[in-house]
């Protein structure tokens, strides 16, 4: 089974801007920069790809990505809390997950934030 919904398809690369998170210090909220196909490992996790290229920006929609969810919109994330640090009541925040992520509860802490919508393939 899939961990993550790929959503960088070239229709949506064609029609939006798009920003991807980077990671500028561990324990820092997350900067955003434009989507270019020149990838590479970012600095701080070598497993996630940047744009070489930095430009940034201010994204007015999110999409998050999660490992699950429950129906009160409430997100296990991977941990090192970067969307919580970065996401306020003025972002508009979608997670995206597979239906299968789906679970009963998810047990929430004062500085997790609730998505606004959540995006599954069902």
């Amino acid at each position: 089974m899939p961990k993550e919904i790929d959503i960088l398809t070239d229709s949506l690369l064609t029609k939006y801007i798009v920003y991807l998170p980077v990671v500028i210090a561990k324990d820092t909220p997350l900067k955003f920069v434009k989507y270019s196909d020149d990838l590479e490992p970012g600095p701080i996790f070598k497993n996630v790809k940047e744009p070489k290229t930095k430009i940034y920006g201010d994204p007015q929609v999110f999409c998050v990505p999660m490992l699950g969810f429950d129906s009160d919109f409430n997100r296990i994330g991977y941990g090192g809390g970067y969307y919580d640090r970065t996401l306020t009541a003025a972002h508009i925040k979608v997670g995206i997950a597979f239906e299968y992520m789906r679970l009963q509860e998810i047990p929430v802490e004062a500085t997790d934030i609730r998505m606004d919508f959540i995006v599954t393939e069902r």
